[in-house]
């Protein structure tokens, strides 16, 4: 997934912290962010190409998320947080594939690891 680089502005006291935490600052920032969105959603504007795809279109892409996603979760005994990183698919599809895998039984969680059924 190809990413921009964005510049940020921190107080110096702040940045300690974030490097305090022991965790590099990239992917502590994101968890933040990311962590923060999810507590309190910020409704996206729709992209104009998802008005127009068909349900045929969608459960495409949903076929082919869930094949990704299982192709990772069965090359070797992964949490779900493990599995989303080596994914690296940013908000919801990485939740909604797994989810989708976990329902239809292709996918179980043992000991707290990802089995592919």
């Amino acid at each position: 997934m190809a990413t921009k680089i964005y510049s940020i502005r921190f107080d110096p006291d702040l940045m300690a912290r974030v490097d305090a935490s022991g965790v590099g600052r990239s992917e502590f920032i994101r968890e933040a962010v990311e962590a923060a969105l999810v507590a309190s959603p910020v409704k996206r504007p729709a992209a104009p190409s998802a008005s127009k795809k068909n349900s045929s279109e969608k459960s495409s892409r949903w076929a082919a998320d869930d094949a990704a996603v299982l192709d990772v979760i069965r090359g070797g005994r992964f949490s779900s947080r493990d599995v989303e990183k080596r994914i690296g698919w940013m908000g919801l599809r990485y939740s909604k594939a797994e989810k989708r895998l976990l329902e239809s039984g292709a996918v179980m969680v043992v000991d707290g690891v990802l089995v592919a059924a």
